[in-house]
């Protein structure tokens, strides 16, 4: 079926839900790979960029990728065949892809990364947590069906994440839940005065686990599970936005991080 759309339509359709001038300073979303002029032939959504979701785009006859995380966050000075960064862009110029990165504007987003995170937890009346003055923000919070034990929550968001482990730390009975999807540890804070019960992110470091409030559960569930349930998300709103191209969300798996059962024998400590 023929269709209309260029790649240089994608830029003002996150315009109307993740403008690009949302994005963080440091950030580099956009088109990053490719022609604005070039036709879309069908589009696939990830959270990375790489050469299992290359392999994938290229098997679907999709020439579109529209990923959560850039491919390019730095200046590079050489593109070569022999480097993971270098392959990769190698590989998308040659076969005429176009990759286009919606990073923190989609963080940001009313209807973005932590709000659809919430919605997978099975929050009701998800809202921003921290609010930009512009309409925008970071995080988001909202409230389980009904209260229920920090284990039976803990359980929750393994579960609906896929998640094979987290870190938490404090406790109690959780009504009250806010999230960001991600690095978040910065809105701890802002989880406990907007009076949440836990708060469930990525990225802790040791000493954020020391909050001050015994009775907040703080989670992290791992930064891919976390803002994995974007992939999706993207996958809906592309759908409805370019009627007629195929979009498809990737099938690929593309978290870096392994997690291994294996018991370990430690020796005794010396001091």
């Amino acid at each position: 079926m023929s269709h209309p759309f260029t790649a240089s339509h994608i830029a003002p359709f996150f315009d109307t839900w993740a403008p690009e001038r949302t994005q963080a300073a440091y950030d580099n979303s956009g088109l990053l790979v490719g022609s604005p002029a070039e036709p879309i032939r069908g589009i696939l959504t990830c959270l990375d960029v790489t050469h299992s979701v290359v392999d994938e785009a290229l098997e679907q006859r999709s020439n579109t990728i529209v990923a959560h995380h850039p491919l390019l966050f730095q200046k590079i000075s050489r593109i070569r065949p022999d480097d993971h960064l270098g392959s990769l862009l190698y590989r998308l110029i040659r076969e005429n892809l176009l990759v286009y990165a919606a990073h923190t504007n989609l963080d940001a987003a009313l209807r973005g990364v932590s709000c659809v995170l919430g919605e997978v937890l099975g929050l009701r009346d998800v809202r921003i947590l921290a609010p930009e003055p512009a309409g925008h923000g970071f995080g988001a919070i909202g409230t389980l069906p009904e209260a229920e034990p920090a284990d039976a929550f803990l359980e929750r968001v393994a579960s609906r994440l896929d998640a094979k482990g987290v870190r938490h730390s404090g406790g109690g009975t959780i009504r009250t839940v806010a999230v960001c999807g991600g690095s978040g540890a910065s809105l701890i804070p802002d989880a406990i005065r907007a009076g949440a019960d836990a708060y469930v992110t990525a990225d802790i470091k040791y000493h954020d686990f020391f909050h001050g409030a015994p009775d907040f559960l703080l989670v992290d569930a791992g930064h891919y599970e976390t803002e994995f349930p974007c992939v999706d998300l993207l996958r809906r709103e592309l759908s409805a936005a370019f009627p007629g191209v195929p979009v498809r969300a990737t099938r690929h798996v593309t978290n870096p991080i392994q997690y291994s059962t294996a018991s370990i024998t430690h020796s005794p400590a010396t001091v």
